[in-house]
């Protein structure tokens, strides 16, 4: 999963960063390529925070199925739950700035005012985005590892016939 999130994230970014590039030349390549491209900048974002949510819920379903048969310790239960609510306070940020530069972009759109506010909260929106990636993807690394763990230790315990 983590291979996935980094190519999904390496999309994102390359998306925020062409969006970026049409809003700033606007005037000469048209709004309408801009809005186009930060809107699939948008949906690939949720869609990520969505899937790996989804990867978070399913692997920890695993995880409690697996301690639960294999009668093993609920510490890495415990933790598979820890680290799932780590992610999801994580996403709070992502969708929190999909939302801000959402509004004010389609704020610009509809008044066909200046963009200078909706151009500061892109470009913060935009850098909020590196550091929470990189937590997520320590996350979804540190629970990958718990599954493999886990599934390891249920796969070599002693079989009860």
């Amino acid at each position: 999963m983590a291979r996935v999130f980094l190519g999904l994230v390496s999309a994102n970014a390359i998306l925020i960063i062409g969006a970026a590039l049409l809003g700033t030349f606007r005037d000469k390549l048209g709004v309408d390529r801009h809005v186009v491209l930060a809107v699939l900048a948008l949906m690939l974002s949720c869609l990520t925070q969505g899937l790996v949510f989804t990867y978070f819920s399913v692997s920890g379903k695993i995880v409690s199925q697996a301690v639960h048969l294999g009668n093993l310790s609920n510490d890495s239960l415990d933790r598979s739950v820890r680290l799932k609510r780590s992610f999801t306070h994580a996403m709070a940020i992502p969708f929190a700035a999909i939302v801000a530069v959402a509004a004010s972009g389609g704020a610009v759109w509809r008044t066909g005012r200046h963009a200078d506010v909706h151009w500061v909260i892109a470009s913060i929106a935009s850098l909020a985005h590196l550091p929470i990636w990189v937590r997520q993807f320590r996350l979804i690394a540190a629970h990958a590892s718990l599954v493999a763990g886990v599934l390891g230790a249920y796969a070599s315990r002693p079989q009860v016939p």
